[in-house]
């Protein structure tokens, strides 16, 4: 399910089977998304299959920063390799709890901050001046309880949302989770729908 707003502040949420895949095509719609919305007006939008090229090469001019949460993730890493690799974006930042060191030359510029995700409102500087958010967190019930599951996927990604936005971030995009469902009587399809 997809909330969708055509202009402003847009909130996204998706399923992933194909991890990589997902990632691909999320960098490239953003692309073709945020390009139409900085260039209205035109009288037809551009065809993907003929355009994409063009239109990210455009996009990578614009100077645009991103930031990351969950980039340790298997669905933060895949978008996190996409992002470094399109290099679509200006300014690239991963925000979690710890750094991580990264071999690859591909990565020296990726800017790494660390927060405790239990006081974030300390570190809302973080959040400031991005254009576009990507919000990979999540963990499992089994792993973190059901209100340690709550908190991460719930609580923490909500606050992370308030504090992009009243950072400046226009886009914020969440990967959720296919049949999230706020109406279901299950807690995991409620919780990434965004109902604790």
């Amino acid at each position: 399910t997809t909330l969708f707003r055509s202009r402003g502040w847009r909130l996204m949420w998706c399923g992933a089977r194909t991890v990589g895949a997902v990632a691909s095509f999320l960098v490239a719609v953003l692309a073709v998304i945020l390009y139409q919305e900085e260039h209205t007006g035109s009288a037809e939008p551009p065809r993907m299959a003929v355009d994409i090229g063009k239109l990210r090469e455009d996009f990578g001019k614009q100077n645009k920063s991103c930031f990351i949460l969950g980039a340790t993730g298997e669905t933060g890493k895949e978008l996190l390799k996409e992002i470094v690799r399109s290099q679509i974006f200006s300014k690239v930042t991963l925000i979690g709890r710890r750094e991580v060191a990264y071999e690859d030359e591909a990565y020296k510029n990726v800017i790494q901050k660390v927060v405790d995700f239990e006081k974030l409102d300390e570190y809302s500087s973080t959040f400031e001046d991005h254009d576009v958010g990507f919000c990979c967190l999540g963990t499992t019930r089994a792993k973190a309880g059901e209100a340690g599951f709550i908190r991460v996927d719930h609580d923490y990604v909500v606050k992370s949302a308030q504090l992009a936005k009243a950072g400046g971030c226009k886009h914020f995009n969440l990967e959720s989770s296919k049949g999230a469902d706020k109406g279901s009587s299950f807690l995991y399809p409620r919780v990434k729908i965004g109902r604790a």
